[in-house]
């Protein structure tokens, strides 16, 4: 009931007769749920989408042998019609590959729709190639009753959010003291404002957090936007999850954790920083499926277990050296690349550890008090290197 997008998703499907099937609980079965389903437009968040993605990935092009060898190439030979403009689909390797590909997750997808969280578009389009069906992505707020923006049906590029929903306004308000302005050119940035006739009435007995949220009839999102050449809206960083390192630099924390949760040994990650440090640490959950295997043999021991693993410090030096790896070929600043890390065998849950909110996003002020031995520990570490 809390996430306003599954909702939205679900009486949309109410609307035009078709029926709903919910995932297990559990984002590890997530591809034994789509086999019994078999559906045909499937909604997720990044996090879901990313699973996905590492689950084809190792099947395909991660594959040894002749199976990778095959697999790369078709799947580098359909992104480059894809971003040609001549589509996802390919006669040769739809038959070859993809089209397997496709069956695991039942076979008949149509769409698959990503919202609540930016997606990275080398994800968005692998999947489009990979499973040969149209991928979207939106934008938007509970407060704006998840209808803000969306990316066009037939969109090929990713990285971004989309255009307006008609009778939805949107403005960027300058951030002057994180260097975006409206003014920008050739794209202007800064704070994305929503105006529509559906946004909320307010917070429920809460008039000074509603009045916080509103400029005049405009909502204040708290997200940093970019309207690119083509009109499309970019969501590029976070306002409200800034942190301000010792030397002064400003690091948005979200847009981190987006990256760096591309590793594919990564479930989960809590990216942290400290006014007082000048380095960035990170808890990380490793995925139970890509990591047991890599770090066994790191350890020639096919017998240790989740908690023997991560409490190894070897492999918890070889984690942080993919993480850093990562973090360069993404092209982050020195200051962004994180410099020591806890491995956490327990995943980030809503009811267990409760460092999640329902709508799955990460409770950072509960992670920080959650961690904080192992926080404080990082930065020991780091200060004695």
């Amino acid at each position: 009931m809390a996430h306003c997008y599954e909702r939205v998703v679900v009486y949309a499907g109410l609307l035009g007769g078709g029926s709903t099937g919910f995932y297990s609980g559990n984002v590890l079965n997530i591809v034994d749920d789509a086999q019994a389903l078999r559906p045909s437009v499937m909604a997720g968040v990044p996090r879901l989408f990313n699973r996905i993605y590492d689950r084809i990935a190792a099947a395909t092009i991660r594959a040894p042998g002749l199976t990778g060898v095959i697999a790369r190439t078709a799947i580098k030979q359909k992104l480059e019609r894809l971003e040609a403009g001549q589509g996802f689909k390919h006669a040769l390797w739809d038959r070859i590959v993809c089209n397997k590909v496709r069956e695991v997750f039942g076979g008949r997808l149509e769409l698959l729709i990503s919202g609540s969280a930016p997606i990275d578009h080398k994800v968005l389009n692998f999947l489009r190639i990979a499973l040969v069906t149209t991928f979207i992505e939106g934008y938007a707020s509970t407060e704006c009753n998840a209808t803000a923006t969306a990316s066009a049906i037939d969109d090929r590029r990713g990285g971004h959010v989309g255009v307006p929903y008609a009778g939805v306004d949107i403005r960027l308000r300058d951030v002057p003291e994180m260097g975006y302005l409206a003014t920008d050119t050739p794209c202007p940035r800064g704070e994305v404002l929503i105006r529509a006739k559906h946004l909320f009435k307010g917070y429920y007995k809460d008039a000074e957090k509603t009045r916080a949220a509103m400029d005049g009839d405009w909502l204040i999102t708290g997200d940093i936007g970019q309207f690119e050449e083509d009109g499309n809206l970019k969501i590029i960083d976070r306002r409200k999850n800034i942190l301000k390192l010792a030397q002064g630099e400003y690091v948005a924390v979200e847009f981190l954790e987006t990256v760096y949760s591309r590793c594919p040994f990564v479930l989960n990650i809590f990216v942290h920083g400290d006014s007082l440090q000048s380095k960035l640490i990170a808890v990380v959950v490793p995925d139970p499926e890509t990591f047991l295997p890599w770090a066994r043999s790191i350890l020639d021991n096919q017998d240790a277990d989740m908690k023997q693993l991560c409490g190894n410090k070897q492999v918890a030096d070889a984690l942080l050296a993919e993480l850093s790896k990562l973090g360069k070929e993404s092209k982050l600043q020195g200051f962004e690349i994180i410099r020591s890390i806890h491995c956490e065998p327990e995943p980030f849950d809503v009811e267990g550890n409760k460092l999640l909110t329902p709508t799955f996003k990460l409770k950072r002020n509960v992670a920080k008090d959650y961690y904080r031995k192992q926080i404080d520990d990082m930065y020991q570490r780091i200060s004695k290197d």
